[in-house]
């Protein structure tokens, strides 16, 4: 298998882990590499596009393991779960709104470019004929059976830092549309 490594261009990371890609760009973003999407930072390594950010060696390092840690890990693709980080953000702002313990609602709806957004949400309700549950770090989820071709695999991430910061969906069936803001699967 082939491994990451920082002198490794961002655009071929990016092309050579195409199923992987969102969760490899969300991963750069949260390590400070937030020009990403840039068409110039498609040309530069990923060690170049870390200095000029002033990112020291430890930092790139770290995320060049955890870019491979990505990499290597097989998605359960009859399941949706969430990351720890993003359970944890969940479970905090259940608490927040005092709804402590309350299940993750996880949709599709139409976008914009004939594409689909997600719906995150709080839920108060479970239909067995025709919801499915799903369970990641102490956190239901619960999702409309219609929607499952679409979403069975995405893992739910949790992105804070200063450019982009809220849930991130990582979905192995989603192409972007030219807008940007919208999935198409």
């Amino acid at each position: 298998m082939v491994q990451i490594t920082k002198d490794m261009i961002i655009g071929d990371i990016l092309d050579s882990f195409e199923h992987k890609g969102e969760e490899i760009a969300n991963e750069m973003s949260n390590a400070g590499l937030h020009c990403v999407g840039c068409g110039s930072a498609a040309f530069e390594s990923l060690e170049d596009g870390m200095r000029a950010h002033g990112i020291d060696d430890n930092a790139i390092n770290a995320l060049v393991d955890r870019l491979n840690e990505i990499v290597s890990c097989k998605r359960d693709m009859n399941s949706i779960s969430m990351t720890s980080r993003a359970a944890a953000k969940f479970e905090s702002i259940c608490n927040d709104e005092g709804v402590a313990g309350a299940p993750l609602r996880f949709d599709v709806t139409s976008g914009c470019c004939g594409g689909n957004e997600y719906l995150l949400d709080f839920s108060d309700s479970f239909d067995e004929k025709e919801d499915a549950i799903f369970e990641s770090h102490g956190i239901k989820i619960y999702v409309n059976k219609k929607s499952l071709p679409k979403l069975l695999g995405s893992e739910i991430d949790y992105i804070d830092n200063f450019s982009d910061d809220g849930f991130k969906v990582n979905n192995p069936n989603i192409h972007t549309c030219q807008c940007g803001s919208s999935k198409s699967h």
